[in-house]
Parts: C-alpha cells; structure tokens; sequence
C-alpha cells in the first residue's frame, strides 16, 4: 500500500499502526515529508520496491482480501487518520479486477470519496509505487451526506445508516432527535456510516417514529442536508400468513433475472434480516439463498420486489418501484416450466410456498418469455392455481414493487354462492380479466365440481372436480375453454355442485357476462 503527504508537514509514522478487518500492524520508524509518497510493505520486500521510490516497512502486511477489505491507519494514541473500505468493484474493469493491478485515488483532497474517488491504475505495469497516481485529477466531494434508513434493533436501539463516511467526532457532535418523547442517551458509533442510538425510553410496537439528524458533516465539511430524516418502527416476527409471494418471474426475456415479489399482508412492520428464497430439491426445501443480512424493513401493505440483478428488471419493465428493490447476491434456481418457490423467515420456518408452472400462464398469449405470474387475492391460498393469472399486456406484463394489475379482493356477499364481477373481459388488459366465483358455507367437509356451459348449454370449461373445499374460498376463470381456447363474447352458466361424505348435494346455477371489444 501507498501513502501520500496531502499536507505541509512532516509526518512522523513512528508507532502508527496499519489494521484490516482481521489484524493490526506497527510501522517501523519514519518521516513522510510534504508532497512525498511512502510504499508500505513487508520488510522482506523492502529491497523490491527501494528503487521505486521511499520505502517504510511493516513486521507483515495485513493479508488484503481480493474482493473487499477496510485497510485503517491509526496514529500512535489509536486516533483515527484515514480509512478506505474497498471493493473490487471499484476497479470498473473486469480485466483488472482479476489481480495484478492497483486501485488508486483520483484525488487527495476527497479522501473519503470511496468509488467515486478511486480507478485501476492505468500504468502498463500495473501501479505507480512512489509516485503520482495515473488517476490523478481533480474530483472534489460537493455532495452533502445523508441519513439513508433508521432500523430499530431492539425496544432501546436504533441504528443509523448514512450515504457516505462521517468522522467518529462530527456523528458524535450531531443532533439526534425522535419524536413521540422518545429520548436519546448512549451515542455508539459503529463505523463512519452507522451510528447506535441507544434510548432512554422503549419504542411501542406498531408506533411509526421518525429520526432526524443536524450538524454531522462529512470528512470535507459538507454539512448533512434536508435528506436528514428517516422513519422506523419496531419490528415484529413475521410467520404464516403475515408475508405473501405476490408475483414470480420465472421465465425472464434473454439475459434477464428472475424475480420475487413479496407483500406484507399483516399490520406487523417485518424485519427480512437473515430471511431466505429457497426452492425445491429431492423431495424437501432446499437452496436456501439469504435475502439480506442487515436490517431491512418491510411495512405493512409494503411491496418487496428480490432480484439478483435490479437494473436489469428496471430497465425491462419501465413502471418498475425501484424504491421497493432489494438486489440480492443470487437466487434460488426458477426453471421456466415449472418450480417452487419457499419464504423462510429467520426462524427457518416456511411463511409462504408456491408451486408454478408453465401452464398457469393466460392461454392465449402468443409467448411467456418476460411475462410474470400475479397472485388475483392476497387472502387466498398461494397453490390454488386459479388464484394466479398473467400480468396484464397494458402495464408490460410485470408489476415490480406495485400492485399486482390482476390484483382483484374476494368479495362474499355472504351467499353460500356469489359469482363477481357479473360481466368480465379475458384480454389481459389488467382490468376484470377473470371471474371469481366464492363460497360460504356454514360448515366445512363439502366436495365440488364446478362447470362453466355457454348460453347454448354446451359444456366449455371443466373448471374443478372432485375437490375437498374450506368453510369459505374462491376460484376464478380466466375465459378460456378446455381447449386453451377464448371464450366467445356472451352470457355464460356456471354450475356448481357440492356434496358431503353424508350424500347431502347442493347445487347452484350462476350467470355471468364475457364481455370484450367488437373489432
């Protein structure tokens, strides 16, 4: 590693320190003078690099990871002087990424510009040891810091996350402020990005508070701005029922990613930390790929839309929420004929499972590729194949981070047969593209068929049979025959019959409307 004398003294290293995330190392004695670069390394290998420039050796480098790593220099009263938390992903080269190349800073005076502030060398040997950087200009840092989320650890807790580094001294000279009386004692500070705000008083569940923070500025001043508030709540553990698989992509256009959708349909706000996908392999759940290990909350009625690659769904589906996004590292394997999808929440416990195929797809388009599968009712059972439809042409055949367009609210009149909406149009424009027919029985136990005849009184749709049913519930018919075929325009009879183990049979006789534009 390199250091540079941004300033007009002379630096004493003597008993400084270099630290990664795992060891800390002394530096042997020696000055570093204004506008002078220093090479740190092993003092095996200080002969290699004297020629290169000045040379200030270590007992033994830290180990520096490939793929990412904090390197801090401390001074001899462990006083923080600078830190750089790295990616390979700062190289912006997948060709240097692979090794055998330096990352070095564009410009000294915005020292804690983090990527925007670094590149590959672009010397033909692959650093400049001992002098300028190839990278070098000017990148001043004229953005202000923000509060990006507050997530509540426990009843007492909240920790703070900001956009870019702030220095231990200015996050602990801030303002912090939490409205509902609730006072601040113990400010921790985690690192340059996350601060513990430890509270006098406890958080209430289900109580949504906001934070806002004034005075921390960033490590060339930039005084934190009006992105200086965040709400939170705490979180509540979230089990069957409270989350639901909403909408799958399992078959994206060439190159894409699939995705997930996930919709909180409790009042509970859930936390997704150390939640998982998973999928099905040899006969029991499997593949578990975690969703996030940090705080990540999802609010009641809130859309979560799990992707491996967020750019891409944003740029194939332009009404994409990217603000309800969370890129995940990878995901469990989705075939495009059939899967399963699992929900497994921190506990290990399965909240929600889906198992899709191909088939469950409206009949008549001309092609699946790109097209997601929607849940039609939030309350309804997630393997009740007439409870998912396609996603509507009209809104670019997904719904990412939003209300599903075939999204459609059981409503029960209370009849023990209700059929709604009366008059429906199959042409996947999102808007009443299935029928839903629902019962409502006073006891459970009862088995149905349930056939769908046109006006003529020819069979056209074996929609159920044979199939034990609940106290109450619902099916829906897309408007396709048992032939995959659309239904002409016209009224229709759908028929109901249910009996008991007693031989008690029931029987309905409902009407509804196809209904559709006259070219």
């Amino acid at each position: 590693m390199e250091l540079y004398n941004n300033t007009n003294k002379v630096i004493d290293l003597s008993d400084c320190w270099i630290s990664d995330q795992s060891s800390t190392v002394q530096i042997a004695s020696g000055k570093i003078f204004p506008g002078e670069y220093a090479i740190i390394c092993d003092d095996n290998f200080e002969n290699q690099y004297a020629f290169l420039g000045k040379v200030i050796t270590v007992g033994t480098l830290p180990s520096l990871n490939n793929d990412e790593d904090e390197m801090t220099l401390w001074d001899a009263d462990s006083n923080l002087i600078h830190t750089v938390h790295y990616f390979d992903s700062w190289y912006q080269d997948l060709n240097k990424e692979d090794g055998g190349w330096t990352l070095e800073m564009v410009d000294p005076n915005n020292p804690c510009g983090e990527a925007n502030n670094w590149r590959a060398s672009t010397k033909w040997f692959g650093g400049t040891p001992g002098t300028q950087n190839t990278a070098f200009g000017t990148n001043p840092d004229v953005v202000m810091p923000q509060l990006l989320q507050a997530n509540a650890l426990t009843d007492s807790t909240v920790q703070l996350t900001f956009s870019e580094y702030i220095e231990s001294s200015s996050l602990l000279a801030a303002t912090y402020s939490i409205n509902n009386s609730i006072s601040i004692g113990l400010i921790t500070v985690v690192d340059g990005k996350n601060v513990i705000l430890n509270l006098s008083n406890k958080l209430t569940f289900q109580i949504v508070y906001s934070v806002t923070v004034t005075g921390a500025s960033d490590c060339v001043g930039n005084l934190i701005g009006t992105n200086n508030k965040a709400d939170f709540a705490l979180p509540e553990q979230g089990f069957v029922g409270d989350l639901v698989i909403n909408e799958v992509l399992f078959n994206p256009y060439t190159g894409g990613s699939d995705f997930v959708e996930v919709y909180n349909n409790s009042n509970k706000y859930v936390n997704l930390q150390n939640w998982n996908l998973a999928n099905i392999e040899n006969d029991s759940v499997d593949n578990y790929k975690p969703i996030t290990d940090q705080p990540y909350l999802l609010l009641p009625g809130g859309f979560v839309l799990l992707t491996k690659d967020a750019q891409n769904t944003a740029n194939e589906y332009v009404n994409s929420v990217t603000t309800a996004f969370l890129q995940m590292e990878t995901l469990p394997t989705y075939n495009n004929d059939e899967g399963d999808v699992y929900l497994i929440n921190n506990l290990g416990m399965v909240v929600d499972s889906f198992s899709y195929n191909e088939d469950m797809h409206f009949a008549l388009l001309n092609s699946v590729d790109g097209v997601s599968l929607e849940r039609i009712d939030y309350d309804r059972n997630s393997n009740d194949a007439s409870n998912w439809h396609s996603a509507s042409e009209d809104v670019g055949f997904a719904t990412p981070g939003y209300e599903n367009s075939q999204y459609q609210q059981t409503n029960n009149d209370g009849n023990e047969i209700n059929v709604e909406p009366e008059t429906f149009s199959p042409d996947n424009d999102g808007y009443d593209d299935v029928v839903n027919i629902n019962y409502n029985f006073s006891e459970g136990g009862y088995v149905a068929n349930v056939l769908i005849y046109d006006a003529k009184g020819r069979l056209v749709k074996n929609l159920l049979q044979n199939q034990l049913l609940g106290t109450s519930g619902t099916f829906s018919w897309d408007g396709t025959s048992d032939n995959n075929e659309k239904g002409r325009i016209g009224i229709y009879i759908i028929f109901v019959e249910v009996f008991d183990l007693n031989g008690d049979v029931k029987s309905f006789k409902k009407t509804c409307v196809l209904a559709g534009r006259l070219d």
